[in-house]
């Protein structure tokens, strides 16, 4: 099967190999590669493409803005209340433990100081815009757990600490 789609592949000029190396699933066709290294390019795909990656759980982010998931779908463990498949729980997180530990080793920070330790961790094309929401989302939701809380009732400019 692999060598197979390897010589397919040969029809397209310049597929970025690491998209290629992570599909030994055989649920996946030589198109859904092929849209995978468009998005990785920046080239833009069609609404009705973009559905279908989602719904196979390989890209992230909101039409046109998307991105390829670091873990793709078919290697998420977890699973909601019906059995279904979450959608980025893997990669929320591995990132929400790491901004636990970072906290942990550096007794508090402020959001601009775990967006710097975070950077290599988020997605290569999401933009600067989308990653301060990601890290604003992730601190909202390890506040709601009870596991953080800022230092004063500005989170602009609030440093996070731990609780307890």
């Amino acid at each position: 099967m692999r060598f197979r789609v390897k010589k397919e592949m040969m029809k397209y000029q310049g597929i970025d190999q690491r998209i290629l190396n992570t599909f030994d699933n055989p649920g996946y066709g030589l198109e859904d590669v092929y849209l995978l290294d468009r998005i990785a390019k920046n080239v833009m795909i069609s609404k009705a493409e973009s559905a279908r990656l989602r719904e196979l759980g390989l890209i992230g982010g909101r039409y046109p803005k998307i991105y390829i998931l670091a873990e793709p779908g078919y290697l998420r463990h977890s699973n909601d209340q019906n059995g279904k498949q979450k959608k980025g729980d893997s990669e929320d997180d591995l990132l929400k433990a790491k901004i636990v530990s970072y906290l942990k080793d550096h007794g508090s920070g402020s959001k601009k100081e775990l967006l710097a330790y975070l950077a290599d961790d988020f997605q290569q094309n999401m933009t600067e815009k989308q990653q301060d929401y990601k890290i604003r989302n992730l601190l909202k939701a390890l506040k709601a757990d009870g596991i953080v809380d800022t230092d004063s009732e500005n989170n602009r400019k609030a440093i996070w600490v731990l609780i307890g």
